[in-house]
């Protein structure tokens, strides 16, 4: 009985953490991706780290976040960080498109389109 129990809690807590971020476009989430080193001068392109402090397994520099209040870990070039990634926190919109851009030292998230 025990391990049924261990085994229901591993699921939900798998499945809640895992919902924050799509592989491909779906309902009820926006997209996300670090901006072209080629939209600003002074803009670099960088990876994804995690969302809501769930690691993420990927190399696109595209995600799909579930709406809402998210915080985004991420790691630019030339920045060097020592406990972790660095985090921003963004509120996101079904269905619309943002950019998360590296400044000098800080992270940028601007919606680029969408409803």
């Amino acid at each position: 009985m025990k391990w049924i129990c261990a085994v229901t809690i591993g699921l939900l807590m798998t499945t809640g953490c895992s919902s924050l971020v799509a592989t491909a476009p779906s309902p009820g989430y926006a997209s996300l991706e670090f901006a072209d080193v080629r939209d600003g001068k002074d803009s670099m392109s960088g990876t994804f780290q995690s969302v809501g402090g769930l690691e993420i397994p990927t190399t696109s520099s595209t995600i799909y976040v579930k709406a809402g209040w998210r915080r985004i870990g991420y790691t630019c070039p030339d920045h060097l960080t020592v406990d972790g990634p660095p985090t921003t926190t963004a509120v996101f919109e079904a269905g619309a498109s943002y950019q998360l851009k590296c400044i000098a030292s800080e992270a940028v998230i601007e919606r680029v389109r969408g409803q």
